[in-house]
């Protein structure tokens, strides 16, 4: 009751004049309360809403909400800065919170029916400092937390569906700390963590783990490009990292794979400028070692060395993928280069 009575005060300081009716389906239509008290549809117009718990305003009558499709905030842009999204909530649509400068806590009823979050849903809400996402979450659309600038630990509850990190889902979450990623995500998209932990005056650490029972598959191109990462298992069951994926995340200085990795394809430029990586042990579950993968410009340092684990199968390393002067140990692998022009000769030292 205690509960009940705080978010009651939290939604009176926000909506004024607040009046009850029976439970409703949004669409995305504008509605009005009828004789009876349900709230029906007005044709060719848009719903100005605003959505606090259980709760939603229409044309000044707060309802109870069934299924939340699509809305509006227009009329709470300046002060929304508190949601509990409420159990019978199954889709929150596009860009539905975003731009909410004030926006700083978030959560969702116990016994959660929502499965889809879609795109810019909470993008640029500069003041969200955390989240704790329901297990009955199955996708994060695009850019649904980009550019959240204090967003700094990302949570999933215990039992989360939740299967893919869309394109630029974290995008320039310069604050981010810390987040696990559950055991039931397979992808991880596009530009997903692209700058996390990097901004004006900021030199954070991102800690990125997995959880147990990993069955993470694609880590998508530039995933993690220029991250504040500092070290990395990859699971075993991931079996791509894409183009791009962590290059100039230049804290970069440990990369280590799970036993009995399944990884066949290291992307071109995929570890390109990582300054502070000196070495990396290659599993032999590996087929192709793309375009610069490992490459680094005249400014870093770069890798020093690299070990492949035994393996009778060929590796093909496509051009420029290992820098003039890095230590090789094969350990016995048959190592195949490829480079477009015959006079593009390396200099390796193998041991």
């Amino acid at each position: 009751m205690k509960k009940i009575a705080m978010i009651a005060l939290a939604i009176m300081l926000i909506i004024p004049e607040i009046t009850y009716c029976k439970r409703i389906t949004l669409d995305g239509d504008d509605y009005q309360e009828d004789g009876n008290g349900i709230a029906s549809a007005t044709p060719g117009t848009t719903s100005p809403c605003c959505f606090l718990r259980n709760f939603i305003q229409i044309n000044g009558k707060v309802c109870e909400v069934c299924i939340l499709n699509s809305f509006t905030l227009d009329n709470a842009k300046d002060n929304l800065a508190i949601i509990c999204i409420p159990s019978s909530a199954q889709t929150l649509s596009n860009g539905c919170f975003g731009n909410r400068l004030n926006l700083s806590i978030v959560t969702f009823e116990s016994n959660s029916k929502l499965t889809a979050i879609s795109d810019s849903a909470f993008r640029n809400c500069h003041s969200l400092i955390s989240i704790c996402l329901p297990a009955s979450l199955h996708t994060i659309g695009g850019r649904c937390f980009a550019e959240c600038s204090k967003l700094s630990n990302v949570t999933f509850a215990l039992g989360t569906r939740l299967t893919r990190f869309s394109e630029y889902t974290f995008n320039q979450c310069h604050s981010l700390k810390s987040i696990c990623l559950p055991s039931s995500l397979q992808t991880i998209s596009e530009w997903c963590f692209q700058a996390c932990g990097l901004g004006p005056g900021l030199s954070n650490v991102i800690n990125v783990t997995f959880a147990f029972g990993s069955q993470l598959t694609i880590m998508g191109d530039s995933a993690f490009c220029d991250c504040a990462l500092e070290s990395i298992c990859i699971p075993a069951s991931v079996e791509t990292i894409g183009k791009w994926c962590f290059r100039r995340s230049s804290n970069l200085s440990s990369v280590t794979f799970e036993s009995e990795s399944q990884l066949t394809i290291m992307g071109d430029s995929a570890f390109y400028d990582c300054a502070s990586l000196e070495s990396i042990c290659i599993p032999a579950s590996v087929e192709t070692i793309g375009r610069s993968c490992f490459g680094f410009t005249i400014f870093t340092a770069g890798l020093s060395s690299i070990v492949f684990e035994p393996s009778p199968q060929p590796i093909t390393i496509e051009e420029g993928a290992i820098p003039a002067g890095v230590t090789v140990n094969a350990n016995g692998r048959p190592l195949i280069f490829i480079y477009e022009y015959c006079t593009d000769i390396r200099s390796y030292t193998y041991i």
